[in-house]
């Protein structure tokens, strides 16, 4: 058996947990107190700030499940306050077109762009987030993990996790381009490292044309657990995708490796100021 290679480690990787009989696995608690932000600093004029969500609750549902405690379950209330910021602050949430663009066109972001992501293909995404991002215009990226991706809707139960149907999937594509998350391998290994990273190149490779072909050939996809290096960039660049995304708190600015892109895992704890100064461009 061959050695694990190193892969990049980050506060999200190594606050890592597993959620719910190995089904989710999100990181633990990054973030600071939750007052709100006095001031809104200037919007930067490089670089594109990519957010990483995953499980949208009410705060009221957040605090009677097994996930009250979770640093990146984020309540709905704060996901509003925190999109109401940006399009109260002039921000431009890019859909992927205009993303690919900035990583594969060369062409320079706008000041003040931002990509918000979704990762995993939760029924909360379609349940809380969708209609908040719909009804500001916004766009996004969705990450879905194909292997649990339902048939039919589920019914939503927020004291557990369901995954999106192929027709909840199908309605939010005015909001939402989706994106490759493996077929079956987003899980930890007993050495806390993740299947994909710790498979054959057969096994990654078998995963990710699997992953892409039932998704209809995408181009972005997202390292399960921000969890990557070298050798998994070429298996996903190989396999046909033409950006991923890790974790890691910086923007990304054009030019930069495309299969290495950074997004800022945003937690619950986060307060506004913070917030502020992540799409800012000033952290």
């Amino acid at each position: 058996m061959r050695l694990y290679r190193q892969y990049r480690v980050s506060c999200y990787t190594q606050g890592m947990k597993q959620i719910g009989l190995a089904l989710f696995a999100i990181a633990s608690a990054c973030g600071g107190s939750s007052t709100k932000a006095n001031r809104v600093p200037a919007i930067a004029e490089r670089g594109v700030a990519v957010l990483l969500y995953h499980h949208v609750l009410p705060a009221a549902e957040k605090a009677v499940s097994p996930y009250a405690g979770n640093d990146n379950v984020v309540t709905v209330e704060h996901f509003e306050e925190q999109m109401a910021l940006l399009e109260q602050h002039g921000y431009r949430p890019m859909d992927s077109g205009d993303f690919l663009d900035v990583a594969t066109g060369g062409h320079a972001p706008l000041p003040g762009s931002v990509f918000i992501t979704f990762d995993d293909g939760l029924k909360s995404t379609y349940v809380n987030a969708y209609p908040i991002l719909k009804r500001r215009g916004f766009n996004g990226g969705l990450f879905v993990i194909t292997n649990r991706i339902t048939n039919s809707p589920q019914p939503y139960d927020p004291r557990g996790l369901q995954f999106l149907s192929w027709e909840e999937i199908a309605t939010m594509a005015d909001v939402f381009s989706v994106g490759g998350h493996t077929h079956g391998l987003h899980y930890l290994t007993t050495a806390g490292v993740s299947a994909l990273l710790a498979s054959t190149e057969d096994e990654g490779m078998h995963d990710l044309e699997t992953n892409r072909s039932l998704l209809g050939l995408p181009r972005m996809f997202a390292y399960p657990f921000g969890q990557t290096d070298d050798w998994a960039a070429r298996l996903v660049e190989t396999a046909g995708y033409t950006v991923a995304f890790e974790v890691a708190e910086r923007r990304y600015s054009t030019g930069e490796d495309r299969f290495h892109i950074p997004r800022f895992a945003i937690a619950d704890a986060m307060n506004m100021e913070q917030f502020a100064t992540i799409v800012a461009g000033t952290r």
